[in-house]
């Protein structure tokens, strides 16, 4: 470990036992500019594994991961063996000791947030940098001096690596579920609006195929030149023109800007393949909505309706007004076998449903 390094991991060990929370921390450290080893982002989980690891105090552990060749990363051992190394320690005991303590005891204040009980986590976007929004939670106090809290689905990029990535754009978890799960039920139970929608993605296959190509063509051309740009900027570090400090961060803008870029290129193409198929049947679009909603009822946990909820709905956005702003719902082949499989004769289990009925896949995208 170099000196720039070793300032890193004093800072996360000095702010933390101040009182700071991994949170505060990541925050701190990103913004004053201290990169990991791979010289990315600090997120919470890299704060956490440096706080506990004795390497700091000159210590080597052994047997930290049990069963390694067959189990890997899921059978991490709670009590490794731990002996002194060879190497100087760059923290010293009384602050290790202290920030054990603090965490400690704030281990025993956590409450487990179980993310089955959040339908929406990992399907709901963030409106900024699209990453999956993931649960946060604030306390407010009430007038009788008791305490509230609420629950949020916020930013992840946000709420690991803080604000040097993102905002939390955050959105009451209560009002985001109801709204999600009533325009869904909205959908099923008017077929009328259901019907209208089925058409007016059947008319408008053709008129859409030609623009989604020429957006696709531009998307890739302003990858092209991105990537040239960044060539360029590295080729100015290489002959000394920039120095590193420079180079890093026009890196790290150009990269985010690429990676939007092909997240939109994706979703784009997703567009194309919807574009350039065949009319989809409303009766069976139908049918399988009327299914969902059966099955939905008959589930007797959350995370069996979450499972549910995730195989229908493929990304739900929000916009900078923190409100639902659309509800993206795929209908394909696994979609409708998974709904329809209690519709099949036993004898022909094996089968989807739309093969029985001498059907090709269907590949259908309703954003309501």
């Amino acid at each position: 470990m170099n000196e720039k390094e070793a300032n890193t991991v004093r800072r996360i060990f000095e702010l933390y036992s101040q009182g700071h929370g991994y949170k505060a921390v990541v925050n701190r450290v990103n913004k004053e500019g201290h990169k990991t080893e791979r010289n990315g982002l600090f997120a919470v989980s890299t704060v956490k594994e440096i706080l506990q690891n004795p390497v700091y105090i000159g210590k080597i552990r052994y047997n930290v991961r049990q069963d390694w060749s067959k189990k890997r990363r899921n059978n991490i051992n709670a009590n490794p063996i731990l002996s002194d190394g060879i190497h100087e320690p760059i923290i010293d005991l009384e602050t290790w000791n202290k920030v054990q303590v603090i965490l400690k005891e704030r281990s025993k204040k956590h409450n487990k947030v179980y993310d089955c009980e959040f339908p929406l986590t990992g399907i709901l976007r963030c409106p900024v940098c699209g990453a999956g929004m993931t649960i946060s939670r604030s306390t407010a106090k009430r007038k009788d001096g008791t305490r509230r809290i609420n629950e949020y689905y916020s930013c992840g990029n946000w709420k690991n690596k803080g604000t040097a990535v993102c905002n939390s754009n955050s959105i009451r978890v209560e009002l985001a579920d109801e709204y999600v799960l009533n325009k869904i039920m909205e959908l099923i139970n008017d077929e009328t609006i259901l019907r209208k929608v089925v058409d007016n993605i059947n008319q408008n296959k053709s008129t859409k195929l030609k623009p989604i190509l020429e957006h696709l063509e531009q998307i890739n051309k302003e990858i092209e030149k991105l990537t040239s740009k960044k060539n360029k900027n590295i080729e100015l570090f290489e002959d000394g023109i920039l120095d590193k400090s420079e180079l890093s961060p026009r890196i790290k803008v150009i990269n985010d800007d690429i990676e939007k870029l092909k997240y939109r290129e994706q979703e784009l193409k997703q567009d194309l393949q919807l574009a350039e198929g065949d009319p989809i049947p409303f009766e069976i679009v139908n049918e399988v909505m009327k299914r969902f909603k059966e099955v939905f009822f008959e589930m007797s946990t959350s995370q069996q309706r979450k499972q549910l909820i995730h195989l229908l709905v493929s990304k739900i956005t929000i916009n900078k007004e923190r409100e639902i702003d659309s509800i993206e719902i795929q209908i394909n082949d696994d979609v409708i076998t998974y709904l329809m499989k209690d519709r099949l004769p036993k004898e022909q289990g094996n089968l989807s449903f739309l093969h029985l009925l001498g059907m090709n896949c269907i590949n259908l995208k309703i954003v309501i």
